[in-house]
């Protein structure tokens, strides 16, 4: 079977971030990247924290301080199929955990009427997705990988979970505005062109958050395309600096 070498190039915060993959020419799919994805946004997150301390700002987000964690947590539709995976993967004793705090969610929420409300999340306007979430975080629901206010499957947590960072006092999340957070500004975002990509592969949007994923899975529509194409398709969404992909001949 056909090999490369996929070799990828992004500029981000004056840093040059690049990662490399042997490949099969053979088709996968999406959900087979996700480590790759997870490397290359820990390299931008990493570069935009060194800009941020250039600039004398120091990012508040530590082990410990969980208040993003009892947000409305949007996931791609490719990691919420694998979060029944992951609860799986763990202990016995931290999957119990898990599978029990996933389950006062959904019944937290039905008891004040979100349940059916986040289902048909994707049917809803911006300004509603925005009014749902104020009130979700209002009711202060912890994430059910949340534990002593950090992310228990933090090498495996979501795409925007490592995207979400602030230079405002922890303090601040706590009782989130618009004046009172400060956001770090990413030269990339993946969770944001993963969204794109799923959408176009299968003509439509779906809304998946963290929180209920164990019980709302996404069909599997088996979408597969080489690493290449896969890698092109996201990196043009995810475009903010300059981004290079280019792979090397096959080798026999």
């Amino acid at each position: 079977m056909e090999s490369s070498a996929l070799q990828v190039s992004l500029s981000a915060d004056r840093v040059k971030i690049e990662f490399s993959a042997e490949t099969r020419e053979s088709l996968v799919r999406l959900a087979d990247l996700l480590p790759a994805l997870r490397s290359i946004t820990n390299s931008v997150v990493e570069a935009a924290i060194q800009r941020e301390g250039r600039a004398a700002r120091s990012v508040s987000c530590k082990a410990g301080c969980g208040a993003c964690c009892r947000q409305l947590v949007p996931i791609t539709s490719t990691e919420a199929r694998q979060i029944p995976q992951i609860v799986s993967s763990l202990s016995e004793e931290h999957r119990e955990r898990v599978i029990s705090r996933f389950e006062a969610v959904r019944s937290r929420l039905r008891e004040v009427g979100m349940w059916s409300r986040l289902e048909s999340m994707a049917a809803l306007t911006a300004e509603e997705r925005l009014a749902l979430s104020l009130e979700y975080f209002a009711l202060g629901i912890a994430c059910p990988f949340l534990e002593n206010e950090s992310c228990s499957i933090h090498a495996q947590r979501p795409l925007m979970c490592r995207q979400y960072l602030v230079t405002s006092p922890a303090l601040n999340c706590q009782r989130p505005t618009p004046e009172s957070i400060s956001r770090v500004a990413l030269a990339a975002y993946l969770h944001d062109a993963v969204k794109q990509v799923e959408k176009k592969e299968t003509g439509k949007e779906r809304v998946d958050v963290l929180s209920t994923a164990v019980f709302w899975q996404p069909d599997d529509t088996a979408v597969m395309h080489t690493v290449g194409e896969w890698m092109r398709s996201l990196l043009a969404e995810a475009r903010r600096g300059e981004v290079e992909t280019a792979s090397t001949p096959p080798a026999q």
